[in-house]
């Protein structure tokens, strides 16, 4: 018998693989459960359950970036410079982690309720609020501090998404420019 996180583990990495390799149209439970060789003590697990699965796959990937963005931050930034951190770290830890990249962003596109409403349209505010935090006392923003967070997060994953898909070769020179760009729509002091 296996401990419960090794089990964990294995259907987690499993299902990155799955989704970030295949897409969503390709996954199944039923695929997880073969490709994880875990028999009976797949369903035992409450990851065997795709709602519960997916929930816990998009939380444990925006925490472990989270976790890198806030390791680059020093106390002494100014506004500008904790917002070209937090891109930097957040484009670099997309960069280092592509397939699990592609599974949330796969997840998070297509996953929808039995009405049809995406699953994590709601939940993305609270995934905006470090950057809504860094923004909120910076003077001259174009819009309020919450829309410009939005805004940010927005053009972040859409360069995260030429990263994963390696249309884009040079990462430092990306975060470079990418931040340049969010320094004018933002208007941060030096």
């Amino acid at each position: 018998m296996r401990s419960t996180e090794t089990i964990k583990t294995k259907i987690l990495k499993t299902a990155q693989q799955i989704l970030g390799l295949r897409g969503y149209s390709a996954f199944s439970i039923q695929l997880l459960a073969e490709k994880t060789g875990l028999g009976t003590e797949f369903y035992s697990n409450p990851l065997s359950k795709k709602s519960i699965l997916f929930h816990t796959l998009v939380t444990e990937f925006y925490q472990q970036a989270a976790d890198r963005v806030a390791a680059a931050f020093r106390p002494a930034l100014s506004p500008k410079e904790t917002l070209h951190h937090y891109i930097a770290s957040y484009l670099k830890y997309i960069n280092e982690n592509h397939t699990g990249a592609r599974a949330v962003f796969e997840i998070m596109k297509n996953y929808r309720d039995s009405d049809g409403n995406s699953i994590y349209e709601p939940q993305k505010l609270t995934l905006y609020q470090p950057l809504t935090d860094i923004l909120k006392d910076c003077p001259n923003l174009l819009f309020p501090a919450p829309m410009m967070a939005q805004l940010v997060h927005c053009v972040a994953d859409t360069i995260a998404i030429e990263l994963m898909n390696d249309r884009l070769d040079n990462t430092d020179q990306v975060i470079e420019r990418s931040s340049a760009v969010f320094d004018f729509i933002t208007k941060l002091p030096k």
